[in-house]
């Protein structure tokens, strides 16, 4: 037994090193019919367009995943037709079967990425370049439907294809402007709407099209090796497969240490829009459901202080099965009060919300203070956050290094903007308070290999608390043109649609963080509960963990198949012991 064991550590891991480590492009040659595919790293820094050459990744029919139970595992393949064009491409596919066992094929999500144009600083920044002149091709959007979006690459513009009951039309969303505040466009206006399934594409000769593929492991699924096929027919003859072997571990993760939160501007509104900000019972659900598919289980709250609006939402968090017992909580702040009348106002305001909060069950109530204050105005808030704190109610807010010293007695969480600091979580855990991450970036940059990295592990390595980013959707000008506001990139995650939302690499990105940090987890706590001294596998393993605490490597991908053997060891071994 011992030694089967072994044999199955050793072939994961020639089964995950190679595609981990990312082997250059090879020669370009077909290897499906007419068609050339290879099988990228999801999660890279480095785009891929229709002109990519040579393609990254491994030449490969095989598609292989390694995911434990309840965790989405992404993986990705890119195609380029190699003879002739793809006209009509089709994907169906199969249930993923195992000895005994079988993994729907519902659980298996397949989507088109989307190039299209972004203003300057696309992939990298937020801010826009030359007043929304300059414009880049980037890869953002994950679709079913890929003529969602059209681009005309001689006038760099984008078109969205809305569904109006007259009929389809198709509109530019590519104006540049000056504006300086948010658009809310009723659904009524801006009827825009994903398919609910992959749609048939046609890809020209020599134009690469990458492919992405999420599989969600249900929490009641066995170990084992899964097989299935992903197969593509073209009205030209055309049939091929490729093969899907998801590996799905013996390990159960455990929740991360880190708490996942964001900045979600969405409320609840009788008229619908296409924004970031008044959402339909539609939009609203399906928003929170993709926030919690995607590791936040505690999303701000921007829902004003009126009580039929607050409880309807609280009660949507808690149907979806969101954190119920915290409330971060923005739809009213602190302010600096002054006056008597002031005080008073902020705590009439106070006890509603400990009202509406007590009723949902809701434990630990936050206030938000005044946004990236400093100086002055970061102190004027003393009175304030002292009358909060005295009648139940947390304060958090964002800001800068400069808090601490001023207000860390009084502030319960600091949401602390740009590069993290274990200095400053270490001066927050003295006053029993905490620090969670933003602006590290803030959302809007498409890569996702930035957001895996600083909202996964290197929250955990710098002893944060939790990451907010900003923000889930934030519409600068109009939430789908990245053109139209006077400074900035929409800062966006994902983006709404009329019943739904799409996703985008970012966010992608971000999720891997947020399983990153749960596989620590899980091993650290293993080795936690081992008895001491302990065994050489286990020290290994700490000393592996030790190591990421000092230094990340740039390798994520590297870094969690190295975790996955350190906890395939120690699992074994405790089976072999037991």
């Amino acid at each position: 037994m011992k030694l089967f064991h072994q044999a199955a550590i050793a072939a994961f891991l020639v089964l995950s090193t190679a595609f981990y480590i990312g082997l250059p492009g090879n020669a370009e040659t077909s290897n499906l019919g007419p068609v050339l595919v290879h099988v990228v790293n999801p999660i890279s820094g480095e785009p891929v367009l229709p002109t990519t050459f040579p393609l990254p990744g491994v030449a490969s029919t095989t598609i292989n995943l390694v995911a434990c139970r309840d965790e989405y595992e992404p993986a990705s393949f890119v195609i380029r037709p190699m003879v002739r064009d793809l006209e009509n491409l089709k994907f169906s596919v199969s249930d993923l079967i195992a000895d005994h066992a079988t993994i729907s094929s519902s659980q298996v999500d397949l989507r088109f990425v989307k190039v299209w144009f972004q203003a300057g600083g696309g992939w990298n920044t937020i801010g826009l370049s030359h007043k929304g002149k300059t414009r880049v091709l980037v890869p953002e959007l994950l679709l079913n439907d890929d003529g969602l979006v059209q681009v005309d690459e001689k006038s760099k513009t984008n078109f969205l294809k809305l569904k109006f009951a007259s009929g389809t039309k198709h509109v530019s969303v590519s104006e540049p402007a000056a504006l300086r505040s948010r658009t809310v466009t009723s659904v009524a206006e801006f009827p825009i709407y994903d398919s609910a399934k992959i749609e048939p594409i046609t890809i020209p000769r020599a134009e690469a099209k990458q492919l992405w593929v999420t599989v969600y492991v249900p929490p009641d699924a066995a170990d084992g090796t899964y097989k299935g096929t992903i197969t593509l027919t073209d009205d030209k003859g055309l049939v091929g497969n490729l093969e899907i072997s998801l590996t799905v571990l013996p390990v159960d993760l455990r929740a991360p240490r880190i708490e996942y939160s964001i900045y979600y501007r969405g409320t609840l509104s009788e008229v619908p829009s296409i924004s970031s900000e008044k959402k339909g019972e539609t939009q609203f659900l399906a928003e929170l459901k993709n926030m919690l598919a995607h590791g936040v289980e505690n999303p701000t709250v921007y829902q004003s202080l009126d009580k039929v609006g607050l409880r309807r939402t609280l009660q949507m968090r808690r149907q979806v099965g969101l954190d119920a017992s915290t409330l971060f909580y923005l739809g009213t702040g602190t302010g600096n009060p002054k006056t008597r009348d002031e005080l008073d106002g902020l705590s009439r305001r106070l006890k509603v919300l400990k009202q509406i909060a007590g009723e949902q069950g809701i434990e630990n109530t936050y206030l938000y203070g005044i946004d990236e204050a400093k100086g002055k105005k970061l102190v004027s808030q003393r009175k304030a956050w002292q009358l909060a704190r005295n009648e139940g109610v947390k304060v958090f807010t964002a800001g800068y290094t400069e808090a601490f010293p001023v207000v860390g007695d009084l502030l319960d969480l600091l949401v602390m903007a740009g590069k993290l600091q274990k200095t400053q979580a270490e001066n927050f855990h003295s006053a029993g308070h905490k620090i969670f991450s933003y602006a590290n970036p803030q959302t809007g940059p498409e890569n996702p290999e930035i957001f895996r990295r600083n909202y996964g592990l290197e929250l955990w390595r710098n002893h944060y608390d939790g990451a907010m980013p900003y923000a889930y959707q934030d519409s600068m000008g109009f939430i789908w043109n990245d053109f139209d506001h006077a400074r900035y990139r929409d800062h966006a995650f994902t983006y709404p649609t009329v019943d739904g939302v799409i996703d985008t690499l970012a966010w992608e990105g971000f999720r891997e963080g947020v399983d990153d940090v749960r596989y620590i987890t899980t091993l650290e706590s293993m080795l936690e509960r081992l008895p001491k001294p302990l065994a050489h596998d286990a020290q290994e393993a700490k000393q592996y963990v030790d190591g990421l605490r000092a230094s990340l490597p740039s390798n994520l991908g590297k870094v969690r198949a190295t975790i996955i053997e350190h906890l395939l060891r120690l699992t074994f071994d405790g089976r072999a012991a037991g």
